[in-house]
């Protein structure tokens, strides 16, 4: 059984823990046979501060600068590079540490999306026509931000076909400054209404939807 009693050597490396900032958590290894409660309490107990989860390392504001300097999306490089840490919590230390709003650092990466239309065009150029979802999900790049992009290319980019329903139509975008494909034409909502009761009364058997045919057939 393990004792409670702590030797100097552990007491080091757990001051060495404290001074390098390194949550505990990821530190534990150096402390084997110990539980992650019992280290905290020891630590408390003797005012030695430890690094929470949250903390941020010298490494991971030079990653948030590195970021910050970058023309590529913020949210991306994230996800690409701190994946452990949420948008909010970067965006908060970014403006905690004055590399955010009119500073140089904190728009150079808000500066246009060019890397996202070149994204999308070769796509586009390899697969063929996609809804703007679809080239949200290969490009890595936000659906609102692709929609947007288009709209302000039109001239490069037309409507090849229409894929969902008649009345949710989703636009599948090829490349090329040619006409759109024909909007499919909406049904009127006086025939979705007239398909809705017979469908419901089809359900309650109210009406039988083979009657006429069997009535052909009986008639044959």
């Amino acid at each position: 059984m393990r004792s409670d009693l702590w030797t100097e050597k552990e007491i080091a490396i757990l001051r060495e823990i404290s001074a390098s900032r390194q949550p505990l958590v990821r530190s534990m290894d150096l402390l084997p046979g110990r539980s992650f409660d019992g280290v905290k309490s020891y630590a408390a107990k003797h005012k030695i501060s430890l690094a929470g989860v949250d903390d941020w390392t010298p490494k991971d504001i030079a990653t948030l600068r590195k970021i910050y300097r970058t023309p590529r999306s913020i949210k991306l490089q994230i996800a690409e590079l701190m994946p452990h840490r949420t948008y909010a919590s970067v965006k908060a230390e970014a403006r905690r540490l004055g590399i955010t709003g009119k500073n140089r650092a904190g728009t150079a990466g808000r500066k246009g999306y060019s890397w996202v239309l070149r994204a999308v065009e070769k796509i586009l150029q390899q697969d063929g026509p996609a809804s703007s979802k679809e080239l949200a999900l290969k490009t890595g790049g936000n659906q609102r931000t692709i929609n947007a992009l288009i709209r302000a290319n039109r001239e490069r980019f037309f409507v090849a076909e229409w894929a969902g329903t008649a009345q949710y139509p989703v636009a599948e975008w090829d490349l090329g400054n040619r006409p759109d494909a024909p909007k499919p034409s909406r049904i009127p909502r006086a025939e979705l209404s007239r398909v809705y009761r017979i469908k419901r009364r089809i359900r309650k058997g109210s009406i039988n939807p083979f009657s006429s045919l069997i009535q052909q057939v009986a008639a044959a």
